[in-house]
């Protein structure tokens, strides 16, 4: 199994990691956190003791576990939202350590010659025939091998670099390090002993996990001394909100309406009964990477961790640090994967270009799938036609594309920590119950949801564990007096 060498300073007296210092194998691992689905995050760390919590998601995940397929669109959105796929997955691949490995994407392709082609196993073709699975040959131009001199995926190799234990990453140097000791406070250097580390697959998911809620994820992560911290309610009312974005005016067209069920002696929301519209929006939460939530979310300084990696990708000088300005896009403004967006996702958050396929007949009549168009030019190829993608969300028999993952006529019912069920005569007497709540307290109030809300249900839903709908519907905003 592959490990990452890690070279690290440790102040015996705080028993706390000052910084770790190795070449790019380390920062790209970190790097590419930013890079992954908040689904895929919740699937690998939820087994890892200690349990961490991230916000309401882990709610949303167990939602799509237990919700029935008779309400989603097709089998694959099940998939889609437990297994979502990473946008960056080509250059995640290339890892020293591949933290998810979670099954390739696969092509299945209609056996009666539709050009249609999907990447889910139960996908039906528009002609109501089962597509047979195909591999799909390499492209010329991959790169299989990292040449030694030309290392890295998101940080340009050999590079050595140094990480503190808030993140930030920065180029090593003696300069980098005293100041490091400075901010800390560390005057004698007998206090000071070095340690080497070897970082797994295990160690990076306990280092994810410490990276999303702690103040010294590497000091957690590597001496394992103290428990996973998780974010106090002054944590979160000190997060601020992208203005920019939060202030947008939107119009009417398309707004998402919830009733909310409301206490009124506790101003707190105690369930809501909402469509699809809005179920899907809470479900398209989970393929959304982790690198779009920060870059709409602007840390409390303090807090370190997420926001300083975040940072530190911008600090660095790109041409001499980062692999290509593409791959660093990947990280800063980053873009759901192909097939994961629909048309009336209000965070109108984009998604990458799908890339194409080719099937040709090739020697011995062999059929054969490639997206290198370059290949189809060769002597043996006797025919060829490109494929579409199909639309994993819209069934066989169902015209209409570009529609979310939920199917309908349907309402369900949603607590304020973001638990989704259909709608029952059970579930909110039961909601009330657990809250203490009187029927005689409860207040109905409807709201709508257009981009504005939709990005602080999404930041929102991220940071806080226990009161989703309040906060976004009821409370003022977290940096202002509560």
């Amino acid at each position: 199994m592959d490990t990452i060498s890690l070279k690290a300073l440790v102040d015996k007296t705080n028993n706390r990691v000052v910084f770790v210092e190795s070449n790019e194998d380390f920062v790209d691992v970190l790097f590419s956190f930013l890079t992954m689905p908040i689904g895929a995050i919740v699937r690998l760390t939820c087994n890892q003791q200690p349990t961490t919590r991230i916000g309401c998601m882990n709610n949303l995940y167990k939602s799509v576990e237990n919700l029935e397929m008779i309400h989603l669109r097709t089998e694959a959105c099940k998939t889609m939202l437990l297994h979502p796929q990473n946008g960056a997955e080509d250059q995640c691949k290339m890892l020293r350590l591949k933290i998810d490995e979670s099954k390739p994407l696969m092509c299945f392709v209609c056996r009666t010659g539709c050009k249609l082609l999907s990447h889910y196993e139960t996908a039906i073709c528009n002609c109501g025939e089962r597509m047979d699975c195909m591999s799909l040959e390499m492209n010329e131009s991959t790169r299989t091998d990292l040449d030694t001199r030309d290392r890295g995926v998101f940080v340009k190799g050999p590079n050595r670099l140094i990480v503190s234990d808030e993140l930030q990453v920065m180029p090593s140097s003696t300069a980098a390090s005293f100041s490091l000791f400075s901010k800390l406070g560390i005057i004698d250097t007998s206090s000071i002993e070095e340690k080497t580390f070897s970082m797994g697959v295990d160690k990076a998911l306990n280092l994810l996990k410490c990276l999303l809620v702690s103040k010294q994820p590497l000091t957690e992560a590597f001496l394992e001394q103290n428990p996973v911290s998780m974010p106090s309610k002054e944590d979160f009312e000190q997060v601020r909100f992208t203005k920019s974005k939060l202030e947008t005016e939107t119009n009417d067209c398309g707004k998402i309406y919830v009733k909310l069920m409301v206490s009124q002696s506790k101003n707190r929301v105690c369930c809501a009964e909402a469509s699809v519209d809005f179920i899907d929006l809470l479900f398209s939460f989970l393929p959304i990477p982790l690198g779009f939530i920060v870059k709409e979310m602007q840390g409390d300084t303090s807090k370190g961790n997420i926001y300083n990696l975040y940072d530190s990708i911008q600090d660095l000088d790109a041409k001499q640090y980062l692999k290509s300005k593409e791959n660093m896009e990947m990280l800063v403004s980053p873009k759901l994967a192909p097939g994961f967006g629909y048309e009336k996702q209000p965070l109108n958050i984009k998604e990458y270009m799908q890339q194409p396929y080719y099937l040709y007949i090739g020697a011995y009549n062999h059929r054969r799938l490639t997206s290198d168009k370059t290949r189809l030019s060769f002597a043996d190829v006797r025919s060829s036609v490109a494929l579409t993608v199909m639309d994993p969300k819209s069934h066989s028999k169902d015209s209409t594309s570009g529609r979310g993952y939920v199917t309908g006529p349907a309402i369900f019912t949603i607590t304020d920590d973001l638990i989704v069920t259909p709608m029952s005569p059970i579930t909110g007497p039961a909601a009330l119950s657990k809250l203490k709540v009187p029927f005689s307290d409860i207040e109905e109030r409807t709201v709508h949801v257009g981009e504005k809300e939709a990005l602080r249900l999404l930041l929102v839903s991220y940071y806080n564990s226990e009161s989703a709908l309040t906060r976004t519907f009821l409370l003022k905003e977290p940096n202002q007096a509560m």
